[in-house]
């Protein structure tokens, strides 16, 4: 599974797993403090030898657990009422450490579409295992 979620206004990266109960947990920091939350609708599927892949995320699912800032990130930052989803589709998947193995370092290219807007990145991630969960740890 592929996980992975950008906003500006985070001033460090942004860590993400998936939860049991097929919950998007996330963590980071802002100029108002940590925040810690979840997205519940989400769809994310990744084929790292293929190199394709792609995360659907509904922003109306977020909740950091305090209502007026989830208010505030929903109408103001995310503006949900125009723009339903934020999308990032993995176009190719790059070995960044050339070992032969799932895990370790890899590049996933592709476009980051927010606001109506795709622009395309270059995100370097870390691929591990925890048991049957493929974990992916990065930042941009």
């Amino acid at each position: 599974m592929f996980l992975l979620f950008v906003h500006a206004a985070f001033a460090t990266p942004v860590e993400f797993t998936a939860r049991s109960g097929g919950g998007l947990g996330f963590v980071g920091e802002s100029s108002a403090g940590r925040v810690v939350g979840r997205v519940d609708v989400f769809t994310a599927s990744l084929d790292l030898q293929a190199g394709a892949g792609s995360l659907v995320v509904d922003p109306a699912s977020l909740s950091t657990g305090l209502g007026p800032r989830d208010q505030h990130m929903l109408v103001y930052a995310l503006d949900v009422a125009n723009q339903p989803a934020l999308r990032f589709d993995v176009l190719a998947a790059t070995r960044a450490d050339h070992r032969p193995e799932v895990e370790g370092q890899w590049a996933l290219s592709g476009t980051l579409t927010l606001h109506g807007v795709a622009l395309p990145i270059t995100v370097p991630v870390t691929v591990s295992r925890d048991g049957a969960l493929l974990r992916l740890q990065g930042e941009l």
